[in-house]
């Protein structure tokens, strides 16, 4: 449902990958959106990153290129969620049944469309497991 009807609105804004996985490149990183929905599909929320050009160094899945990097693969450390005070916490779910799918979308993007949050995301930092 989600790729169907919320997907294209964000495809256009980002320059490559696949919904639920975009990608842009941005000031010389490639920030990363990676989207997820509820067991349900009945909500939707969205999980930010930023990676290198050259990609990210994962200590079990070998070099990935920046082509193929998910918010996802970044280590919980480097990733937020759309809404959390602060990585590692839980974040804002959209909810589509109320608000609608193009109401969603557009409340995500509101947060998206501000420059300021990807200020506190960082494309170094090892990926390896905590100790």
């Amino acid at each position: 449902m989600f790729s169907r009807k919320t997907g294209p609105h964000f495809c256009v804004r980002c320059s490559s990958g696949a919904f639920p996985n975009l990608r842009r490149e941005h000031n010389g990183v490639v920030e990363l959106i990676t989207f997820q929905s509820d067991r349900h599909g009945s909500a939707l929320m969205a999980e930010l990153a930023k990676c290198h050009m050259a990609g990210i160094n994962h200590p079990t899945l070998g070099h990935i290129p920046a082509s193929q990097v998910t918010a996802q693969t970044r280590h919980p450390l480097y990733r937020k969620r759309i809404g959390a005070p602060a990585s590692g916490q839980e974040g804002l779910w959209f909810d589509v049944c109320d608000q609608g799918t193009e109401a969603a979308a557009q409340a995500i993007w509101s947060y998206l469309a501000d420059g300021n949050i990807w200020s506190d995301l960082s494309p170094d930092g090892s990926e390896a497991p905590y100790r």
